[in-house]
């Protein structure tokens, strides 16, 4: 391929960790890259919802901690029981650095705030790159005689397939990672043995004579961890992320 047809960055996947490195490369100009996912739009679910101290100060680092600040919900305490009155007292806002809590923010809001920030540094930069939707790696491979790569792309509503030669391929396409295992990497990592059951729902405590108190505060979370798991911990609106581990029957 001639120098003006190889991609200098091709990120696979627009999930938080696609968008973060997309973030990252914008913003230091580079203007010769793509960013497909297979997904058909922004998500919708809530799915992973922790943001951790590092991040955040990663968040300030490219311009928008502040919106993620706004939107989420600043968890400072945990307390978490083990059954037989055994009590661990977690204050999170005890953690070093600069953001110290767990932002309770839901995965789709937390996108939605990179590919903000995404979209507007790419056109301030004029680098003319925006997400591709709907764009599904289906094979990779090294081009012979070569340190680049060529990645077939399929576009998920036509089906129409194309080839593109990039310097770097970048996998951010999640745990079942195509890019991965188009790579021939294994994924060393280990699934749990338990299943765990994830809601996000209303709750309310009744004290028995109608009178009804919060739950936990909102910068609080509950943990219970006896003969099996639970988590119940607040999002900024008020409702609940609860997350329990299923029970053999």
């Amino acid at each position: 391929a001639a120098a003006g047809d190889v991609l200098d960055v091709l990120v696979v996947g627009a999930g938080p960790t696609g968008l973060l490195l997309a973030n990252d490369l914008a913003r230091r100009g580079v203007a010769n890259m793509r960013v497909v996912t297979e997904s058909d739009g922004p998500s919708k679910q809530s799915k992973a919802m922790g943001v951790q101290v590092r991040t955040l100060e990663v968040y300030e680092d490219l311009g928008m901690v502040d919106e993620a600040l706004k939107r989420g919900n600043q968890m400072k305490r945990m307390i978490a029981h083990f059954g037989g009155g055994k009590e661990i007292y977690m204050e999170l806002d005890k953690v070093p650095g600069k953001y110290p809590c767990l932002l309770v923010l839901p995965q789709y809001e937390n996108e939605e705030i990179l590919k903000k920030n995404f979209d507007k540094v790419s056109s301030a930069k004029g680098l003319g790159v925006r997400i591709e939707f709907g764009m599904k790696l289906v094979d990779l491979k090294q081009q012979p005689g070569s340190d680049f790569s060529v990645a077939t792309l399929e576009n998920t509503r036509t089906k129409e397939q194309s080839s593109v030669v990039a310097r770097y391929v970048v996998g951010c396409d999640g745990a079942h990672s195509v890019a991965r295992k188009k790579m021939g990497m294994t994924f060393l990592g280990k699934k749990y043995q338990d299943e765990f059951l994830l809601c996000d729902c209303e709750l309310k405590r009744e004290t028995g004579d109608g009178d009804e108190r919060k739950f936990i505060e909102m910068d609080e979370a509950i943990a219970y961890n006896d003969k099996g798991f639970m988590l119940v911990m607040h999002y900024l609106d008020g409702t609940f992320r609860v997350i329990m581990s299923r029970l053999e029957e």
